[in-house]
């Protein structure tokens, strides 16, 4: 895929003020439960506490359909994913697919799904954060632009999915989408 798709977002209000969630991810940074350190590494983030033991999540199980996903399945996916495990593989190219095609379907999900608002938000930043996740370790720009079009997902953001005291895991999502566009451009 031809790198010039992505250097339009450059200049996208949703990175216009990455210093804003720099200082807003240094306040809550305690929001972030698990997060790939090698990531965080590579991008000078290694600051981030992490609230998550490991012995909490156990293996992912079978998949269903996207309606039946709750944030223990993405958590248990995000901390045992394994590219040698067909179910795992399976895991991520059904959210990929799912989020491709019903993206905008997301946001009634979540509505249905979960009463509190903070689980709605947790789930969907876990979904992009998985999909972060998953481009680092491929490559696979398929899961980079979902989760930038998760990011600027208008109907998410009307009903506060992401705004509320912005929660430190947004603002890490935000600026490693950032530092890996600009890694293509460059």
């Amino acid at each position: 895929m031809d790198n010039r798709f992505y250097i339009k977002f450059m200049k996208d209000r949703l990175f216009k003020n990455l210093s804003f969630y720099y200082k807003q991810l240094e306040k809550n940074n305690n929001d972030i439960l698990f997060y790939n350190k090698n990531l965080l590494k590579k991008y000078d983030l290694e600051y981030i506490g992490f609230q998550t033991n490991n012995e909490e999540f156990n293996d992912v199980g079978e998949y269903t359909y996207f309606k039946d996903l709750t944030i223990e399945h993405i958590m248990m996916l995000r901390f045992n994913f394994d590219f040698n495990n067909q179910n795992h593989i399976f895991w991520a190219s059904k959210i990929y697919k799912f989020l491709e095609y019903r993206n905008n379907a997301i946001k009634n999900i979540l509505i249905k799904k979960y009463n509190n608002k903070m689980d709605r938000i947790i789930f969907i930043q876990n979904i992009i954060c998985f999909l972060i996740e998953y481009y680092h370790s491929t490559k696979d720009l398929r899961f980079l632009s979902i989760a930038l079009k998760l990011l600027r997902n208008k109907s998410l953001s009307k009903v506060n999915f992401f705004s509320n005291n912005i929660n430190g895991q947004y603002c890490l999502n935000i600026i490693l989408v950032k530092k890996l566009i600009d890694e293509l451009n460059s």
